[in-house]
């Protein structure tokens, strides 16, 4: 790709921004969102601490690497209200790693040599992609969300050096910066540690067959200098046990990482054509190895370019399977299902790419990536699915059927051929637009509809902004702001459970626990540690302790009472406090301290 053309992404990146930010300005996009007081606020909350000078691991417990934490403390020094800002730079990551991921796509799989259409093409591209990675799930800032910010940039980097036109130097450089990237990525989400080890081991595989092995050691300690300098303040501050015991608390690895994804296979809409299609293709490869295979068992017909019916059929379904997702991630809460449906269908492509030839190392390399991004972003208790890249699976998709058509010449139009695609295009994609702000609108991350957000959190916390939430919600906090106002002694003084880490930054309050979201699945591991912690505080500090009569996670769509089962660290609360007689209807408070 030329200079011009990047001028042009740039300038392209930039007005679509400037659009973008528009229409999200004039429709609300950021308040229409809602609240919920459950895990909204968790990595703020951790910024939060940072800012005060509190040792992660040690002062407070996170079963993640805390670089998302010490990333988003840019939020604290923003003029515009902490929810907002918050919420604005995840919508900023978002459109960076899109755009990014596009000019990717059009430098490695395109030849466009018209400015003109290269300026729509890489828009229209861009913006589809960015409002298909966000589609319908939270806003708030999010270690995976940063993993995979990291990850894109780098891999930006990474993937120069396939290019035959730059110097070795060069390629060096952009090397350290990609390792240096990927190793910040692994230290937002340990998830992404696979992706990284990866990474590494392609370089020192790229080096051994460069035979450039004195370069080698200077090139990775430089790109792993994040973990180096990670270590050593874990060291110096006499946090890596604590580290050590956190980050092997949750054994998800089997479950999220393997078992559900075999089982996200078998749900698929297009299972049978799925193993039909592997089911051949592994009979293809076979025939690689041992050859005439395929001949002696009369399938050979079934993967000959001049019978084009079989490849017609599959790539047509697999097509119309990529709209169909493509527009169904707005329309229902299927999110987690559909996005898996477009995971496996790049996997499908990617072996009928391979199998016909249709892709350089290059594009091969960018095909491998986007597998394994997808699949580190997914390995989680909660959010099991590769929502956060769904516009980068979508869009590849679609290339890898143009590849496929271009190889095999099918029925299906050819992207890089139709001059009059770009319009077909900006309407199809003006369309996903339009759908995606309805759909956000209408399917909210555990709040109600927009219309019928009728209550503006701002009203009772300037730091919520112009955020609107349900009646249920505003009335919770309502109540919260009651007892808080009564009582001046609880700044500082006071936690909320079991839910709410968003409280803590919200009101310059700094949490006496050591952990914000009290779930079981955020101290798995270090259940011993923080008992002992809180036994410790509440024996010995005066802390007003907040607990919610009722599910504030379902609290927009029903009031349900609060079970606490399974909340262990509930019983010493009530041991080692009194019951305040207050009259709230939302919140049991308890007293510590003597």
């Amino acid at each position: 790709m030329n200079q011009n053309n990047q001028f042009i992404s740039l300038i392209c990146t930039l007005v679509s921004t400037l659009v973008v930010g528009l229409v999200f300005y004039f429709t609300d996009y950021v308040s229409n969102e809602g609240f919920n007081p459950s895990d909204d606020g968790v990595v703020l909350a951790q910024s939060y601490r940072i800012i005060n000078g509190e040792i992660p691991h040690k002062d407070f417990i996170s079963i993640r690497p805390v670089f998302s934490g010490v990333l988003h403390t840019i939020n604290f020094a923003s003029p515009l209200p902490l929810i907002i800002s918050g919420r604005i730079s995840v919508l900023f990551q978002f459109f960076i790693f899109s755009f990014i991921w596009v000019f990717i796509l059009l430098k490695h799989f395109f030849t466009l040599k018209s400015k003109s259409k290269y300026a729509i093409i890489f828009s229209i591209t861009g913006i589809s992609v960015f409002v298909l990675n966000v589609n319908t799930y939270h806003l708030y800032p999010w270690t995976t969300i940063d993993g995979v910010f990291f990850s894109l940039i780098g891999f930006s980097f990474l993937i120069k050096l396939f290019s035959l036109k730059i110097s070795s130097s060069k390629k060096d450089f952009y090397i350290t910066i990609a390792l240096f990237l990927f190793s910040i990525a692994a230290l937002c989400k340990q998830n992404f540690i696979f992706l990284t080890a990866f990474i590494f081991l392609f370089i020192i595989y790229f080096y051994i067959k460069e035979k450039r092995l004195r370069v080698l050691p200077i090139v990775m300690i430089a790109g792993g200098l994040p973990f180096a300098i990670y270590l050593i303040m874990l060291i110096s501050t006499g946090s890596f046990q604590y580290f050590i015991q956190q980050m092997t608390g949750r054994t998800e690895f089997f479950e999220t990482g393997i078992l559900r994804y075999v089982k996200s296979f078998l749900k698929v809409r297009f299972l049978p054509l799925n193993f039909i299609v592997l089911f051949f293709f592994f009979f293809a490869f076979l025939d690689r190895i041992k050859p005439n295979f395929i001949s002696k068992k009369n399938l050979l017909p079934y993967f000959s370019s001049e019978k084009k019916s079989i490849w017609q059929i599959a790539i047509l379904l697999y097509f119309l399977m990529t709209i169909y997702a493509a527009f169904r991630i707005f329309l229902g809460n299927d999110y987690l299902s559909i996005t898996h449906e477009a995971f496996w269908i790049l996997l499908i492509l990617f072996v009928m790419v391979i199998y016909i030839k249709a892709c350089t190392k290059t594009q091969a390399a960018i095909i491998i990536f986007t597998i394994i991004l997808s699949w580190v972003t997914s390995i989680s208790l909660g959010a099991n699915f590769p929502g956060y890249v769904f516009g980068i699976l979508i869009s590849l998709n679609f290339i890898l059927i143009n590849q496929i058509n271009n190889k095999l010449q099918l029925f299906v139009f050819s992207i890089s051929q139709k001059k009059v695609l770009p319009c077909y295009f900006a309407v199809l994609v003006s369309l996903l637009f339009m759908i995606s702000i309805l759909g956000q609108r209408n399917t909210n991350y555990r709040e109600l509809p927009a219309s019928n957000l009728t209550e503006n959190l701002g009203e009772l916390f300037p730091e919520f902004g112009n955020l609107k939430t349900n009646p249920a919600t505003f009335n919770y906090y309502s109540d919260f702001k009651k007892l808080y106002d009564s009582n001046p002694k609880m700044k500082g003084h006071f936690v909320l459970l079991p839910n709410n880490a968003a409280i803590y930054p919200l009101f310059d309050s700094p949490n006496p626990f050591p952990l914000d979201w009290m779930q079981k699945d955020e101290y798995v591991g270090t259940e011993e540690h923080l008992y002992e912690e809180l036994e410790k505080i509440l024996e010995n500090e005066k802390v007003y302790i907040l607990i919610d009569k009722f599910n504030s996670k379902q609290m927009a769509s029903e009031i349900i009472e609060m079970n606490y089962e399974d909340y262990s660290y509930m019983k010493i609360i009530k041991e080692k406090c009194r019951k305040v007689q207050t009259g709230s209807e939302f919140f049991d408070v308890y007293l510590s301290g003597k």
